[in-house]
């Protein structure tokens, strides 16, 4: 009861130690849910700090790292379902990175983009998060089915916000540092043009 998360898993019979860092796994959901496999080796190899033991094969190292993640959700208090108990994308660690840090700094005082914590602690500091911050509400909206409401001015606002907080969305970056070029680019532009003017 109270145990510190673990630092070392079990993989094809043998003992690997583990680098738990919860951004390691909010950086490993992300390229999953991108199909990133470039960015899954560099991460993997962060995840695996010690290298790859003799006797462990990639399919079992893949495993491991998806359980391990999976734990820590589990542990937290499971993965987010809709109301009707079927999986909902209704968060993303990159594209809500923002949210979670505020979310974590107003409720916790942890500053996330400092703090050191193990995957399992961050799993359960999120679903523990009160209803009243902002990631928990957007979260609320994406989870929510539109099929529940009757009243169509209710469902006509859910329908709107539900647009406005979609994953995906094409004025959302996957990244701050995504916004952060944007940005930087939109300004060299701007630059470029009072030039040629």
């Amino acid at each position: 009861m109270f145990e510190e998360g673990k630092r070392i898993i079990t993989v094809d019979g043998v003992s690997v130690p583990v680098n738990p860092d919860f951004r390691i796994m909010c950086e490993y959901a992300c390229a999953l849910t991108r199909s990133d496999r470039e960015a899954l080796r560099g991460i993997a190899e962060r995840f695996y700090f010690a290298g790859v033991p003799e006797g462990a094969a990639s399919s079992g190292l893949a495993r491991g790292m998806a359980e391990f993640y999976a734990e820590g959700m589990v542990r937290g208090g499971g993965k987010y379902r809709s109301r009707d108990g079927t999986p909902a994308p209704c968060f993303d660690f990159c594209e809500d990175e923002g949210l979670f840090v505020s979310a974590f700094m107003s409720e916790y005082g942890i500053d996330l983009t400092s703090a050191k914590m193990h995957w399992f602690t961050f799993c359960a500091c999120f679903i523990g998060l009160s209803e009243k911050t902002r990631l928990k509400r957007v979260i609320a909206v994406r989870a929510a089915p539109l099929s529940e409401i009757t009243s169509p001015g209710e469902r006509a606002r859910l329908k709107r916000l539900k647009k406005m907080f979609a994953l995906g969305a094409p004025e959302r970056f996957s990244c701050a540092g995504e916004r952060d070029r944007s940005i930087k680019k939109e300004l060299e532009e701007q630059a470029r043009r009072l030039r040629e003017e």
